[in-house]
């Protein structure tokens, strides 16, 4: 005989409650405990989230990060997209999250984009998940750059930073001048003093109206 006891009950519970938490976002959705904030124990949701992972219904893609998966018929259980990964850090209070070295580079063309390895940078600590498909490293960096700017100039000041003052060419500045929608340029002109000295030339001159050489001094 089964009996139906009060902690099996309330397990039950919890459990359908994150499932239809997951349902409603679909297939691909990401999730974390931190991220279901159910008003429910903590340690309620975690054991919800490995009963489900134990079922197959979620798919537990780094520690305590776990995907509901939409699975190919061929190709099977399908990468979930960086930006939900993202979003969902973001939404945990990771803070502002922006691409760093090689990742933001590759974003404005001055790099390749090794899909496998991406790096970000936040105000919070550090942080690398690796998944089956790709390893995203989270490292701390310095305020200035991010707070107070706009997303792109964020991006293109660290997409400079990685090629580094000594490197920076006339070719760069084209690359990323053709990168770059031409409605961005009074942007970046404006939020150049965020940047280190060097870079404000080229970001004051990408409209061809000052010279985008850097300061080399």
């Amino acid at each position: 005989m089964h009996i139906t006891t009060e902690a099996t009950q309330q397990t039950e519970s919890t459990e359908a409650q994150v499932l239809a938490r997951v349902r409603r976002a679909g297939r691909g959705s990401v999730w974390c405990a931190e991220r279901l904030a159910l008003g429910l124990p903590r340690n309620a949701i975690d054991q919800a989230l490995g009963r489900m992972t134990s079922k197959q219904q979620l798919t537990r893609i780094a520690h305590g990060i776990y995907l509901y998966p939409h699975i190919h018929p061929l190709r099977g259980t399908q990468p979930p997209l960086l930006a939900d990964v993202l979003e969902m850090l973001a939404d945990i209070g990771a803070g502002p999250l922006v691409p760093t070295n090689e990742t933001a580079a590759a974003m404005v063309g001055l790099a390749h984009q090794d899909h496998s390895t991406y790096t970000y940078g936040s105000l919070g600590v550090s942080r690398t998940i690796v998944t089956q498909w790709w390893t995203l490293t989270i490292r701390p960096i310095a305020p200035r750059g991010i707070v107070g700017v706009h997303a792109l100039t964020a991006v293109v000041i660290q997409a400079m930073r990685h090629i580094g003052h000594a490197e920076w060419n006339d070719t760069c500045t084209a690359i990323l001048r053709q990168h770059l929608l031409p409605a961005s340029f009074a942007l970046l002109a404006e939020q150049s003093g965020a940047a280190p000295a060097w870079m404000r030339p080229v970001l004051r001159g990408l409209d061809g109206r000052v010279s985008a050489a850097p300061n080399r001094q």
